[in-house]
């Protein structure tokens, strides 16, 4: 635990651990690759992050981090937010690979406005996410407008493949701030991301809302594609319940834009009875189409 908090206290460019190599900013390992040892039966978090302090998401990362598959059990955050915030192991990650990563552990944060919360990462652009298992489970409340993911909450030009969720994840609010909820993923942008062989196999996904429309959407795979051409989802499976006022048990929402088909790129894809809703929750953009 203490190896992987230098590390991220490299990346975020803590004072001591700048001092300790001689280093004058934050490190971003880019073109390196980060690998945990082998023969770890498994690496605990509860002696850097617990009850009394905050795991802090690692920023500024640009290179390959290698999980090799160990175990990293009791990730704690918890967290007040603030405007444009990014959560989870990684903050954000951008032109990275995160590949062999299986964690778990709790998030619970509230407040804050264009916030962005994952497991793995909070958010993603421009990056591959391979064969990683998230187990944290994440309740968020009483926030603006948020994106939330088992993996990651908000990407684009990514690669997801292989990974997979139990995460039971909750988000409630009580104003128009809209809300996108997945297994996976968050809200993909318009610029393309991809999701090959991902599942959410356990933990129920919900999001509840008082005093005006619902702004939400959630899905076993993924809340919200910003339009059909966002997204490429393949062989992926959920068999988790999925609770929202437009939940979609493989994709939450899919944006349309005129004259286009609104029709979302899902193949060879599959949900059990358990999920409790279609398959694809609400085209959107050019009014709600089932």
């Amino acid at each position: 635990a203490a190896d992987l908090l230098g590390f991220a206290n490299l990346c975020n460019g803590t004072a001591d651990a700048l001092s300790a190599v001689n280093a004058d900013a934050a490190v971003s390992f880019s073109g390196e690759i980060v690998r945990i040892k082998n023969g770890l039966a498994g690496i605990d978090l509860s002696s850097v992050c617990n009850g009394g302090q905050s795991w802090i998401p690692i920023k500024n990362f640009k290179g390959t981090f290698d999980g090799n598959g160990v175990p990293v059990t009791s990730l704690f955050i918890n967290e007040t937010l603030a405007t444009s915030q990014d959560v989870g192991f990684f903050s954000e990650i951008v032109d990275a690979t995160i590949q062999n990563l299986n964690i778990s552990g709790r998030i619970t944060t509230n407040g804050g406005h264009n916030v962005y919360i994952g497991g793995i990462t909070g958010s993603a652009r421009s990056s591959s996410i391979f064969n990683c298992q998230s187990g944290v489970d994440i309740l968020h409340t009483t926030g603006g407008e948020t994106r939330v993911g088992g993996i990651c909450g908000f990407q684009g030009g990514c690669y997801f493949i292989g990974c997979s969720s139990t995460s039971t994840i909750s988000t409630s609010y009580k104003n128009q701030a809209a809300q996108y909820i997945g297994g996976i993923g968050g809200h993909a942008s318009i610029t393309k991301s991809y999701y090959i062989g991902c599942s959410h196999t356990s933990g129920e996904i919900s999001c509840s809302q008082s005093g005006y429309e619902n702004y939400s959407t959630a899905g076993g795979i993924l809340g919200l594609s910003s339009d059909q051409s966002a997204t490429k989802i393949v062989a992926c499976y959920n068999s988790a319940k999925i609770t929202n006022q437009y939940p979609g048990a493989i994709l939450g929402s899919c944006g349309v834009r005129t004259g286009a088909s609104k029709t979302p790129d899902i193949t060879s894809s599959y949900y059990t009875a358990n999920a409790c809703c279609l398959g694809v929750g609400v085209a959107y953009y050019q009014g709600y189409t089932r």
